[in-house]
């Protein structure tokens, strides 16, 4: 159960590594084999596979940290798509597509000799890519999982074959070394991508939180104790870098809820809104409240009909940022909640009131080359105010040179629309003039397919940073400050974009758009603030600006 939600969650995962760790590499040039799976032998010499070549390596000097101490021998060849390698004190085996080989070495010159199958009872199809995947061992038996989803234990005695019992893992566990930072004494597992795996004791029973490391990478523990990973033709040491990640470091069960705690402060007023958090098991589960810790760094998540037994999966909608406007690495977890614990229940706590800043000033609104507010198109609902479509543009009644602007915005399902500054009414529409700060709904709008047309992007010009939105139905928090030639892009505290106007850049990107044939575009060194009537359904609240002093 918890493999298959893996499996699903990290087909959309992006292929990046942790950046709180540094990649030392160590192939030796002009070594182009993959590294599919890798295993330390006792003596320090790493064993990798090349599941596409059927090929085993011994490379020796790894630990060295040299790559041009390393060499490599080859081990074994022939073999159907290997996918892992495993060490029973000295003896290799071999995960084939349909078949647990022991490599065996009879002479100890570090080739195999004898290909020995210890298992070959089960099935696959014509799809050469349909295989058994991940090895584990324990207690005599080695795990992996089929094709099909079928978890299997084979015998290392005699290579009998069984249904694996529940909690079986297909994988091995590699603990972080203490030289990891926070995650020191975390493990790391392949199971459907690379994972950090955290456990917990409640009332007795180990209960195993899963988190993002790595979307597709092997992994192994040096003799050194420094974490060892592979990706395509690439090993890598691992080091962490030091703090200054925003990461979910660890969750923990709560009679109600679950504690999540992360690795450093979360922006002041994020993650306090239950709405933009989800839990669910085999159904969405209701989030009641969330609070924020004295130290930012917990979240408290008070969840309605949590129950023993159940696979919870967490998740911040839309980003989550620090105060300097960095996004959180992963805000994304797993949870085998075998048992709720006793008599630990979380309470609310009351929102911190924060002191008013002083400067802000409202809006006030006419319609582009109009005198007034449009006879239509524009209502106000809830104290938002609302584009239902075919009111037109709308523009401030002032001017704006060096301002900082905040509102919020809710697009409908599919909408289109934008915050224009510096606009000018010397032309038929807005976006001749003025530079835009995207709104859309990236999801749906055929204009998200492409970065510098998606939300929160310079329109057309400058691409902002993938992942920034919250779902559609929920309000996204805009900062746009301009101050001279410089503007800064934020969105749901994330800081999206920072460019110079009228800089070479700037006027390379022009040239190389839609605004090349606009004479004036973005030149103006002040103007009107605008908000696009693009014909969706579009809300703004809690709009103000302030003057900013260069």
């Amino acid at each position: 159960m918890l493999a298959l939600a893996l499996s699903l969650a990290l087909q959309q995962a992006p292929p990046l590594f942790h950046p709180a760790f540094r990649e030392r590499e160590l192939l030796p040039a002009g070594f182009a084999q993959r590294a599919d799976a890798l295993a330390f032998r006792p003596g320090g010499d790493l064993l990798l596979c090349d599941s596409a070549d059927g090929s085993v390596w011994g490379l020796a000097g790894v630990v060295s940290g040299d790559r041009a101490q390393v060499h490599a021998k080859r081990v074994a060849n022939g073999l159907d798509r290997p996918s892992a390698l495993i060490l029973v004190g000295e003896r290799l085996f071999v995960l084939q597509r349909q078949e647990l080989t022991e490599l065996i070495d009879l002479d100890r010159d570090g080739v195999a000799d004898t290909y020995s199958c210890l298992c070959a009872a089960w099935s696959v199809g014509r799809d050469p890519h349909e295989s058994a995947h991940g090895l584990g061992f324990a207690d005599g038996w080695f795990t992996t999982t089929l094709a099909d989803g079928r978890r299997i234990r084979i015998a290392l005695a005699d290579g009998h074959l069984e249904d694996a019992p529940r909690g079986s893992a297909d994988f091995a566990r590699v603990a972080i070394p203490k030289a990891g930072g926070p995650y020191a004494g975390q493990f790391c597992a392949m199971d459907d991508g690379l994972m950090r795996e955290r456990y917990e004791e409640v009332d007795g029973v180990r209960q195993a939180c899963l988190l993002r490391f790595a979307s597709e990478a092997a992994i192994a523990a040096g003799p050194d104790g420094a974490l060892y990973v592979g990706r395509g033709a690439s090993v890598c040491r691992l080091e962490y870098a030091g703090g200054g990640v925003l990461d979910l470091l660890a969750v923990r069960a709560r009679t109600n809820g679950f504690e999540l705690e992360f690795t450093e402060p979360l922006a002041p007023s994020c993650g306090w809104d239950p709405a933009l958090w989800s839990a669910e098991a085999e159904k969405p589960l209701v989030v009641r409240s969330a609070s924020v810790s004295a130290d930012r760094k917990h979240v408290e998540l008070e969840i309605a009909d949590l129950q023993a037994g159940q696979l919870v999966h967490l998740q911040a909608l839309g980003p989550l940022p620090t105060e300097q406007g960095a996004k959180a690495w992963n805000s994304e977890a797993w949870y085998d909640l075998v048992r709720l614990p006793k008599d630990q229940p979380l309470a609310p706590l009351a929102r911190p009131k924060l002191d008013p800043e002083p400067g802000w000033k409202p809006i006030a609104w006419r319609g582009y080359k109009q005198t007034e507010m449009p006879a239509q198109g524009w209502v106000v609902e809830d104290g938002a105010l609302v584009c239902k479509g075919g009111g037109g543009d709308l523009v401030s009644r002032e001017e704006y040179a060096d301002f900082e602007l905040r509102l919020e915005w809710k697009i409908s399902p599919g909408g289109n629309s934008g915050i224009f500054f510096h606009a000018s009414e010397d032309h038929d529409n807005v976006w001749e003039s003025a530079p835009e700060m995207q709104i859309l709904d990236d999801a749906r709008h055929p204009d998200g397919k492409n970065p510098k047309t998606s939300a929160g992007s310079n329109y057309a010009l400058l691409a902002p940073p993938p992942g920034t939105t919250r779902p559609v139905g929920c309000w996204n928090e805009v900062r746009l400050i301009v101050r001279g030639s410089h503007v800064e892009h934020w969105q749901n505290g994330v800081k999206l974009l920072e460019y110079e106007l009228w800089s070479p850049e700037w006027q390379a990107a022009v040239a190389a758009s839609k605004f090349a044939k606009m004479p004036g575009y973005g030149l103006n060194k002040s103007g009107r603030i605008a908000l696009q009537d693009h014909g969706d359904t579009v809300a703004f609240r809690d709009i103000r600006i302030r003057p900013l002093v260069r």
